[in-house]
């Protein structure tokens, strides 16, 4: 299973999922990490709805900014804009909202299933 986290230094979840730099993909069998990479991510600053009511940001379109985490099936952030959320359920994504802070931290709780979505950490 791979999963992404949104990040600005490769160790810490990124405050905001749009202005992360980075994401930080890691492969697993749940027991151990398999792979463990730190991918660039082109950084947006989102709108979150135009004027159709779907999601945009600066440059229009978005999709491009989740297409390096496409095989994931996991993405764990802090905070996301509703549109942001969106997309990435619309790909197939299962997000998970947290306020914790350290990447490693955040995997090893989710990985024991204690690792709870937050969504009101959706802005």
């Amino acid at each position: 299973m791979k999963i992404a986290f949104a990040s600005n230094d490769g160790s810490n979840i990124g405050a905001h999922f749009g202005r992360a730099e980075f994401y930080v993909v890691i492969e697993t069998n749940k027991r151990e990490i398999l792979n463990r990479r730190l991918m660039s991510k082109i950084s947006m600053e989102c709108n979150c709805y135009n004027e159709k009511g779907s999601h945009s940001n600066e440059e229009g379109e978005s999709r491009e900014v989740f297409e390096t985490i496409k095989d994931c099936k996991i993405l764990i952030a802090n905070t996301m804009c509703p549109g942001a959320y969106q997309c990435l359920e619309e790909l197939g994504l299962q997000i998970v909202l947290t306020e914790l802070v350290k990447i490693d931290k955040a995997l090893k709780a989710f990985l024991d299933g204690k690792l709870i979505h937050r969504p009101v950490l959706l802005q």
